[in-house]
């Protein structure tokens, strides 16, 4: 469950200030019902655009969960789009021995607080940006090589699950178009002049089921042909960058 604040829901313009959903594409396959939290998602899509959008007022912060120091930090977004969307939300942590020291974060990071003192922009900073780029690359085509390499594991996912969605409405659809032609049938061999007056009109909403499950059909048909003509595409940027000042 995530949770914003109204007045953030409406900046965001996102439909109410708590949503229920999961981060693992385990748990989306599982409980359909729920939002999936990836790259796509309105509130998750709005969230990563905020400092973009926002004018920033800060450009340092300081992360009790950050050795001591001063480090440049940058964040990354990688996406690969195919049947289920995938991606990476990643951290960069950046010394002076130009180290990189990369998380994939999977919950809401911590806003840290303003440094009383902003600290001076070290004369290291650029190299750090370039290595951390150079880090970027990798990570950007190792998700690339994934997505790839996973494509036909997940378009079977997607048509088991189109499978089992497609037949549980075939069953209903086909259930109430036997009890109308039961009741049909029913009523051209009766005597009761009411269900005779109403026998085109119930003979109306039969032919209308039966359009609907050929319609179904066809939507099944062409989902089937999505799925399998599905290619994954990757996209990846520089979310933003700054300093953090560690204790």
């Amino acid at each position: 469950m995530v949770t914003v604040s109204p007045q953030l829901a409406q900046r965001l313009r996102v439909r109410g200030s708590t949503v229920r959903g999961c981060f693992f594409h385990e748990d989306a396959l599982r409980f359909e019902e729920l939002q999936f939290f990836a790259f796509g998602n309105e509130l998750i899509t709005s969230l990563i655009a905020l400092p973009q959008t926002e004018r920033v007022t800060a450009t340092a912060r300081l992360d009790p969960l950050v050795p001591a120091g001063v480090w440049v930090e940058a964040w990354y977004e990688i996406e690969a789009t195919d049947i289920i969307p995938m991606g990476r939300f990643i951290r960069h942590l950046v010394g002076p021995d130009l180290e990189v020291r990369s998380l994939v974060i999977d919950e809401l990071p911590a806003l840290g607080e303003r440094p009383s003192v902003t600290p001076d922009l070290p004369v290291w900073a650029a190299e750090a940006i370039s290595a951390s780029q150079e880090r970027y690359r990798q990570q950007y085509s190792e998700l690339r090589e994934i997505a790839r390499s996973g494509l036909d594991i997940r378009k079977q996912q997607a048509r088991a699950r189109t499978s089992r969605i497609f037949e549980y409405r075939r069953q209903r659809l086909g259930s109430l178009i036997n009890d109308e032609a039961a009741w049909i049938e029913r009523a051209e061999r009766g005597t009761s002049e009411r269900d005779k007056r109403i026998l085109p009109a119930r003979r109306g909403k039969l032919e209308k089921r039966r359009q609907d499950l050929e319609r179904l059909r066809e939507e099944f048909k062409d989902e089937l042909g999505r799925i399998e003509n599905q290619e994954p595409s990757t996209r990846g940027r520089m979310l933003a960058a700054g300093l953090v000042v560690g204790r």
